[in-house]
C-alpha cells in the first residue's frame, strides 16, 4: 500500500473546537498492512506562531518591513497573513481597541511575535474566537464572586497524594494581570486585607 501524506491544514472537529495539522505529516509504516500515526494538532491560535508576518499589500510577499498604524491595522495585517498561510479567507478582525499609532518592525517576525508587541505596548490582551482575532480586555460574561463555599473551595474533593510531594507552607503570589497599581495600591493581587503569607 502507498502512504498518504497529510498536508498542513487538515483538521478534525472535537468538542466544538477545530484542531489543525500545522505541518505536513508522513506516517510510519509498521508492516505491509499497518501504519503508525503520531500527530500533533493545534487550535486556530496555533497558526499565529508558525505564520511569518509578510507585507502582502499589492501582492507583495516581503518579510522585511516596518509599519506604523493603530492596533486595528496591525490586526488586519496579521489576519491577512493567517488567511495567506492557510489558503482561506475565513480569518477576520473582530473587536479591537482604539489606539494611537504603534510602530512595529515586522522584519523576520511571526504573527504571534507581532501580536505580543501590540498587547505589550497597550497593556491589553488578545484572544481568538473561532477564526476571529480580537485585541482588548477579554472581559465578558457575568462577574463571578469567588469565596469559601462559593465556587472557590466548595467543590473540592479529598484524595490521596500518592507519590506526590507534600508541602508544609504555601506562598500565594498574586497575578499582575489586569492590576492597576495606582488604583489598587499593589502591583500584584493581594490576599484579603493585604495579609502576608
Amino acid at each position: 500500500e502507498e502512504c498518504v501524506v497529510l498536508t498542513a491544514g487538515c483538521y478534525i472537529d472535537f468538542d466544538d473546537t477545530r484542531f489543525y495539522l500545522l505541518n505536513e505529516y508522513k506516517p510510519t509504516m509498521i508492516c505491509s498492512s499497518a501504519w503508525k500515526y503520531d500527530l500533533t494538532l493545534g487550535d486556530a491560535a496555533s497558526w499565529l506562531s508558525i505564520t511569518l508576518a509578510l507585507k502582502t499589500i499589492d501582492g507583495e510577499n516581503i518579510p522585511l518591513f516596518k509599519y506604523t498604524g493603530p492596533a486595528a491595522e496591525h490586526a488586519a495585517i496579521i489576519v491577512a497573513n493567517l488567511n495567506r498561510r492557510m489558503g482561506t479567507d475565513q480569518w477576520k478582525v473582530g473587536s479591537v481597541i482604539s489606539t494611537e499609532n504603534i510602530a512595529i518592525d515586522y522584519s523576520g517576525k511571526y504573527c504571534s511575535d507581532v501580536l505580543q508587541e501590540i498587547v505589550d505596548a497597550k497593556n491589553t490582551e488578545w484572544w481568538i474566537d473561532g477564526m476571529t482575532l480580537n485585541i482588548g480586555r477579554a472581559e465578558f460574561g457575568d462577574r463571578v464572586t469567588l469565596g469559601y463555599m462559593n465556587g472557590a473551595l466548595g467543590d473540592i474533593v479529598c484524595d490521596t497524594a500518592g507519590d506526590m510531594r507534600s508541602y508544609a507552607y504555601l506562598f500565594p503570589i498574586g497575578s499582575t494581570r489586569n492590576i492597576d497599581p495606582t488604583k489598587y495600591g499593589h502591583d500584584r493581587l493581594q490576599l484579603p486585607s493585604g495579609l502576608k503569607s
